[in-house]
């Protein structure tokens, strides 16, 4: 009797181990980036997959940006962050033409409220939007899933991509820019604009509060890109309301959108919208010049 309760203890701490490793094994380069800090901070930018266009190879900086981002978790990252800045650390928010239209956890998505599970792993309770104890665990057995297909594919099914380079570059943004401006104009017109002017003016005031600098930044887009949105498309959902919190609290704001040193330079663009490593290494010297000159930056 006693060997059979040994056994069976021994199988259980087993399979627990196995699954707390499994749990661990959080290869995602977004929570990663949230959870593992060297040092603090002088400029850090928040923002949806635009902000990756910024790079801080010179400076001591980092970016906390995630690929289709809310305001909503702009400030809740904003505040996950804070305290790994230095007291006048400069934080930038990229906000996107669609940005004030998306709501919260992105159920515009395909799979419905599955954008807010990475910030399950990091965020505390209280900054997710709509938070559930059954979602957490879901995330929670999720991640175990993910995670041990992830050690399978690595050992045994490694596949490598083709790349198809036959068409040409101008011809690949213009296709692109076309389905791109589409999707983002939907999402532009998805939830309540209003809400998303609160949540940016609460971060903004969050950080003027926390003694640190925000800026407002219009990201550069390829001349393909910006040629789908017509003037008024653009007052109604973005520049009115960018405009209206850079007045009320009178923070700077650099608009790189239709940028000539960069926007009519196809070869600066990996697609329509974001640039390639050598359009960020372009533009990323152009904005950290430009901020010092406004004296936001330390020369």
């Amino acid at each position: 009797m006693k060997n059979f309760i040994f056994k069976v203890i021994l199988f259980s701490v087993l399979i627990l181990l196995s699954f707390v490793y499994l749990n661990s094994k959080r290869s995602i380069l977004f929570v990663e980036n949230f959870t593992t800090h060297k040092s603090t901070y002088d400029i850090i930018n928040l923002g949806n997959s635009h902000g990756a266009n910024i790079s801080y190879v010179k400076l001591n900086g980092k970016t906390f940006q995630r690929a289709g981002n809310t305001l909503f978790y702009d400030l809740q990252n904003y505040n996950y962050v804070k305290e790994h800045l230095e007291d006048d650390a400069v934080v930038i928010i990229p906000v996107s033409y669609f940005s004030f239209g998306l709501d919260e956890n992105r159920t515009d998505y395909a799979d419905s409220d599955a954008f807010v599970n990475y910030y399950y792993m990091f965020l505390p309770h209280s900054s997710i939007y709509d938070y559930s104890f059954k979602k957490n665990i879901q995330v929670y057995l999720n991640q175990v899933k993910e995670n041990y297909h992830s050690v399978i594919d690595e050992r045994f099914f490694l596949v490598e991509k083709e790349v198809d380079d036959s068409i040409a570059l101008d011809e690949k943004l213009e296709n692109h820019a076309i389905m791109r401006a589409e999707s983002h104009k939907i999402m532009a017109d998805y939830s309540d604009s209003k809400k998303n002017v609160i949540y940016l003016s609460s971060l903004i005031e969050d950080i003027i509060q926390n003694g640190h600098k925000p800026v407002l930044l219009t990201m550069p887009y390829a001349d393909n890109y910006n040629s789908k949105f017509n003037e008024a498309w653009l007052d109604e959902h973005y520049y009115q309301y960018m405009n209206t919190i850079r007045d009320k609290y009178q923070v700077p704001y650099l608009n790189y959108s239709v940028d000539d040193r960069i926007s009519t330079n196809d070869s600066l663009f990996s697609n329509s919208d974001h640039l390639n490593d050598k359009g960020r290494a372009l533009f990323s010297d152009i904005l950290f010049e430009d901020l010092r000159e406004i004296q936001v930056l330390r020369k």
